[in-house]
């Protein structure tokens, strides 16, 4: 695993977090989706409630991440976030905490670069990941078809992972849970994420299964049943004690 190496750049009113390890300079034109698409490097695209772009730069793929408000706050300020510090933006403080949780081996996207763009109150953000290869969330591969036990014994073992170091992933749902060909399990999108602060494990597993029966109540084909959730407990039971489920 190469080590990350951070640094910072302020350029106008742009202030960016990078890995130094992977770019010589700040890449600026990592955060504008238009120069992407002119060069002809965009190769793919999403839309929730943050845009995402995938990207090629050199020999790295890509996602670029637009962060953008939820609720009713997204009508009124769309992507503006209240602050002017850099240091204490959306963006800053995920790149920092996965690369914590990258340089403890944890399977989560490697940070590249985060990029915040203050004015006089307010501040846009953006955030470029590595694109995990060949993984779909596990929303996309249940509306494929069944999942078998040992890839739901594997989900609840990696999950297990991150909450016996006191992580509790700020919103972890069946989109936020990603499965590469391989079969391994990666969690994505730890936007507000902290470490040992939030929501406890009990907590935290419900909110995958609300999630999970919400997609089902919404989708069809979606091929969660009720019986998958044990086999999902005894994979985290199988790394926490039987008591903390």
């Amino acid at each position: 695993m190469v080590a990350i190496s951070p640094a910072t750049a302020l350029i106008g009113k742009q202030k960016i977090l990078y890995d130094a390890a992977l770019f010589a300079a700040p890449p600026e034109q990592l955060f504008d989706p238009r120069q992407l698409a002119a060069a002809g490097l965009l190769t793919g695209e999403a839309v929730g409630r943050g845009q995402a772009w995938f990207f090629r730069h050199g020999e790295l793929d890509l996602v670029l991440r637009h962060f953008r408000r939820g609720g009713v706050m997204e009508k009124l300020l769309v992507d503006l976030y209240w602050g002017r510090e850099p240091e204490e933006s959306r963006s800053w403080l995920e790149w920092r905490l996965l690369a914590r949780l990258y340089r403890q081996g944890l399977p989560v996207p490697r940070p590249v670069a985060a990029r915040v763009a203050a004015g006089r109150f307010f501040y846009r953000a953006d955030l470029v990941t590595q694109r995990l290869a060949d993984a779909s969330s596990l929303a996309d591969w249940l509306a494929a078809g069944k999942l078998e036990a040992i890839t739901w014994g594997r989900i609840g073992h990696v999950v297990a992972r991150f909450h016996h170091l006191g992580i509790w992933h700020p919103d972890l749902n069946a989109r936020n849970i990603l499965l590469d060909r391989q079969g391994k399990v990666f969690l994505i999108d730890f936007d507000q994420g902290r470490l040992k602060i939030g929501l406890g494990p009990r907590q935290n597993l419900a909110r995958l299964l609300r999630s999970l029966r919400k997609i089902k109540n919404s989708h069809s084909p979606f091929y969660f049943e009720e019986a998958d959730w044990p086999l999902l407990l005894a994979g985290y039971r199988s790394f926490i004690a039987p008591e903390c489920t």
